[in-house]
């Protein structure tokens, strides 16, 4: 990814103050593209550009900080900014943390974080028991003994299940929730 970078003047509509500022236009390496003067080129040759070359035309790389866990925070993507010294354009991102619990009633009930990874654990337990509840239903109607390794796999999956939405419940910060959803260990069946 590059980055045209241009000072230029703009009049806010509101207050008809004009002040110069930086606009930075983001393009692939693959598109028609002009430089700081509107000039056109071909999307080859941009390619084909040294960096000084590309600096010199006000074409710049583009550098992204890590984004946050969109799981766990509302995130917006920053205006672009120039970085004079490593002569880069970065794109930096804004977040915060999602609600940890619910908020509102009735129909304005809003599900936080912890209610929405509470279902999502209750589904997966559920999906996890649903492979080998056919073996109760045998051992109820024809009293089928269920195989021991069945049974440990099944009181695995309820441990596992328990311990996280205990875990879950007793989080109080954004971190420690995502500590306990993010180490989940589900049993596998042998």
């Amino acid at each position: 990814m590059f980055a045209l970078v241009k000072n230029e003047n703009v009049t806010n509509p509101q207050t008809q103050e004009t002040s110069e500022v930086e606009v930075i236009k983001l393009f692939a390496p693959y598109t028609l593209w002009e430089d700081k003067n509107g000039t056109q080129y071909a999307p080859d040759t941009l390619l084909s550009l040294t960096a000084t070359q590309k600096q010199d035309l006000g074409i710049y790389d583009v550098v992204y900080a890590p984004r946050p866990d969109d799981r766990f925070f509302s995130v917006t993507e920053n205006a672009p900014s120039f970085d004079q010294t490593l002569k880069v354009v970065k794109i930096t991102f804004a977040s915060t943390a999602k609600e940890l619990e619910d908020a509102g009633t009735g129909d304005d009930k809003v599900l936080g974080l912890k209610s929405q990874w509470i279902s999502q654990i209750k589904q997966t337990a559920n999906s996890l028991l649903s492979q080998t509840d056919w073996m109760l239903v045998r051992k109820i109607e024809r009293t089928v003994a269920i195989p021991a390794a069945t049974v440990t796999y099944r009181a695995a999956v309820i441990t596992e299940a328990n311990r996280l939405e205990t875990s879950i419940t007793a989080a109080t910060t954004i971190e420690s929730f995502r500590t306990v959803v993010t180490t989940q260990n589900w049993p596998t069946a042998e």
